[in-house]
Parts: C-alpha cells; structure tokens; sequence
C-alpha cells in the first residue's frame, strides 16, 4: 500500500520518496534500481551516506530508501538522531516522504509517531473491533491523523490512486 500510495503521488507529478522503516521484515529494495545499495541502517550507524542510500523505484518516479542492513539494532535505528535529522532533511527536500513501517504488530509506533505525523492503516472491516483497536493504539502513540483505508491491500492501492 505505501508503495501504490507513493507511486500515485509521484504521478501526480511530485517530489516523493519512499522509505522503508518496516525493519524487522523489510521488502522494499527488490523494487530498486539497486537492490543491493545500503540503507537507513548504514546511514545511521554512519557507514554510507546519504547519496549513497537514495535509489529509484524500477517503475516509476519514486525515489527509495531501503532498510539496509538491520543486524538486529531496531531499537538503535529508531531511537537514533541521525534517523530523525534525515527524515527532516527528506521533508524538506521531497513534496511527500512515505515510510512503510510494517505491520503494527512490528512497528515501533512511539518513535515513528514523533517523526511522522499521520498514519494511514488499511483493514478490511470499519467495525471490527481489530480495527478499532489498532487505531487507538496509533492515536495513543502519538499520531496526530489516522486515515482508516478499507480493503485488502490489494483493492486499498486501487482506492489511494
């Protein structure tokens, strides 16, 4: 879905890119133009750069940002300043930056909330209580806006295009 959401954006003629902070199941860079480039954890353990981690979406005109290398340092990544100071200079630079954090049994909701405003959670039924759930567990992280999206993720990428 963040995927699709980052692509419709960039069709619509934006600056967007797309980062991959699902970091204990990451999946986006098989889509880049250079699976193989480091990541947010290279960058912040200070082992790459921030040209070095920038690729491009194979199939449109998002730029990518993978997860790099994990090693198991979910907590260091998340909690570190150089995340946060490069999601800034990403808002600055980029109309839309999307970040996939994973699913929310994974994400690490606090400290993406602190940098990222607003969540889009995609279920398959308003009423059910999982979903009702799920939202407040991101109001209660911190998210300003969460947009409740219904459908598998399948029909909730036609849906955000």
């Amino acid at each position: 879905t963040a995927l699709t959401l980052a692509r419709t954006f960039a069709a619509q003629g934006g600056r967007v890119v797309l980062c991959d902070l699902a970091l204990h199941a990451p999946n986006l860079s098989v889509l880049s133009t250079d699976p193989q480039a480091p990541g947010l954890a290279e960058l912040v353990r200070g082992t790459a750069s921030f040209g070095d981690i920038v690729t491009r979406d194979k199939f449109s005109r998002v730029q990518m940002i993978a997860t790099g290398k994990v090693a198991g340092d979910v907590q260091a990544i998340l909690s570190s300043p150089r995340l946060v100071i490069t999601l800034e200079a990403l808002a600055r630079t980029y109309d839309q930056v999307v970040i996939d954090a994973g699913s929310l049994g994974e994400a690490a909701l606090e400290p993406l909330a602190r940098m990222a405003p607003r969540a889009l959670l995609v279920a398959t039924d308003l009423a059910d209580p999982a979903t009702e759930s799920a939202r407040r567990q991101l109001v209660n992280a911190g998210y300003a806006d969460v947009m409740v999206l219904l459908g598998t993720p399948d029909q909730a990428s036609r849906v955000a295009a």
